[in-house]
């Protein structure tokens, strides 16, 4: 026999003798030594579809679906963090999923076996036990920063105060061209997320969990003990997306043959260098009641670059480092057909730019009937009403939707008829929808 394998059993047999000496015989029941603490086991559901109300648009009857990338958690790259009542540090938690929707990945259903001194003790007590479960993932998939975390001393908002990042998408190739980033299921390419969630379970509920009844802390969950009080983990993207409809001359049906100018190119020109995972708690409009909402105000990391746009040429790109809009398919295909350019980008403060031009969209124009007419134009990241832009907009906060139809152009080709819409494609309106 190989000598390192020998070794190697010998080690595995040593560290079961303990257990094997436990359970004299298969009809021995195997109980919790005295004073040992007690196995729970809970179930629950992350979500990545928004279920925490209705969007910021008073007009919009449905918030906007996300694709299945854009729902798309990678549990190879996922932080399931246990904290008690007063939202300090148990553990990190490392269950098991159990059941997905793998065809728009909206949910996921996971099991955790527990083993806590806090648990123990409240149950001891007769007394329901709160606590807190925190997720974040796809963080990697960006370059993310990791949590400092000490398990009885880092709190909730301690890693919030972190303000650990991720970086934005990359914009170029090796030979330097520009390239569009979309998130995508294949190449483990996903958005960073980050949810969190109160719940309470009476202390007999947790008593006769196991694994095979587990204690159901999110609703619509098979078998287990049901709590009465369901909640889910609800994530929030940590990127805000920016969406371009191209309707130019086809506001009210789309015919991709028709003769037209049309959107060729899309690129946002000043933008922030990396987004933070976590968004800010404790502060109003982020996340209230230490629960995922969906917040007011952006989050932006303590160290940032902006990168901040040139002087704009209509002749040539007279902007610094911009970044690519892809061709969305999924969001053409909701759009009853219109070509659609989605960028995804981390959240922006006006106040955090103060001294800086302001950023905007350069939207490359081209004549699909093969006459020369090419132009670039630049559109004001701002919202619209009747075509016009106001104010530029103050913030983009994270999983929201800023969409803006294009449509129309003057003889010149030097204007852009602009529609700032939510939900209704043909209604435009200055709210904002929540990107779901």
């Amino acid at each position: 026999m190989n000598r390192r394998l020998y070794t190697y059993i010998l080690a595995v047999a040593a560290a079961l003798m303990p257990s094997l000496m436990g359970c004299v015989s298969e009809d021995s029941p195997c109980d919790t030594p005295a004073g040992a603490d007690p196995t729970v086991t809970l179930q629950f559901t992350v979500v990545t579809r928004n279920a925490t109300g209705p969007s910021r648009a008073d007009d919009c009857d449905a918030d906007q679906e996300g694709s299945a990338a854009e729902n798309f958690i990678n549990m190879a790259d996922c932080q399931f963090l246990l904290f008690d009542d007063d939202r300090r540090l148990l553990r990190p938690i490392f269950p098991e999923v159990t059941g997905s929707d793998n065809a728009a990945y909206t949910w996921y259903s996971i099991k955790a076996e527990i083993t806590e001194r806090y648990f123990t003790d409240k149950v001891n007590a007769g007394a329901p036990v709160d606590f807190y479960i925190m997720v974040i993932a796809n963080s990697r998939s960006l370059s993310g920063q990791a949590f400092g975390l000490a398990p009885g001393t880092t709190t909730i908002d301690d890693i919030a105060a972190q303000r650990r990042t991720y970086s934005v998408a990359p914009r170029r190739d090796q030979w330097n061209n520009v390239n569009a980033w979309q998130p995508s299921i294949s190449y483990k390419k996903g958005i960073p997320m980050a949810g969190l969630q109160k719940f309470s379970v009476p202390a007999a509920d947790l008593k006769r969990s196991t694994y095979d009844n587990p204690v159901n802390l999110s609703q619509s969950l098979p078998g287990g003990i049901n709590i009465g009080n369901q909640k889910d983990i609800n994530m929030l993207r940590a990127m805000s997306k920016i969406e371009i409809v191209d309707k130019i001359d086809m506001p009210d049906r789309y015919d991709e043959n028709q003769k037209r100018i049309l959107v060729e190119k899309v690129e946002l020109v000043g933008y922030f260098d990396r987004g933070t995972i976590v968004p800010s708690i404790g502060v109003a409009g982020s996340w209230p009641e230490y629960v995922s909402d969906n917040v007011n105000v952006p989050t932006v990391p303590s160290v940032n670059y902006y990168t901040k746009p040139g002087v704009f040429e209509v002749s040539a790109y007279g902007h610094y480092d911009p970044m690519m809009f892809a061709f969305d398919w999924n969001a053409s295909e909701n759009s009853d057909g219109y070509p659609v350019y989605s960028g995804y980008v981390p959240e922006y403060s006006q106040e955090a730019i103060a001294g800086f031009t302001e950023p905007y969209i350069a939207i490359t124009l081209s004549n699909n009937d093969g006459s020369d007419v090419y132009s670039i134009m630049p559109l004001k990241l701002a919202k619209y009403t009747d075509g016009v832009a106001g104010d530029g907009i103050e913030a983009l906060l994270r999983n929201h939707i800023y969409r803006y139809e294009i449509t129309g152009v003057n003889s010149e080709i030097n204007l852009i008829s602009v529609g700032y819409t939510v939900c209704d494609w043909n209604r435009p309106t200055v709210d904002i929808p929540t990107f779901e």
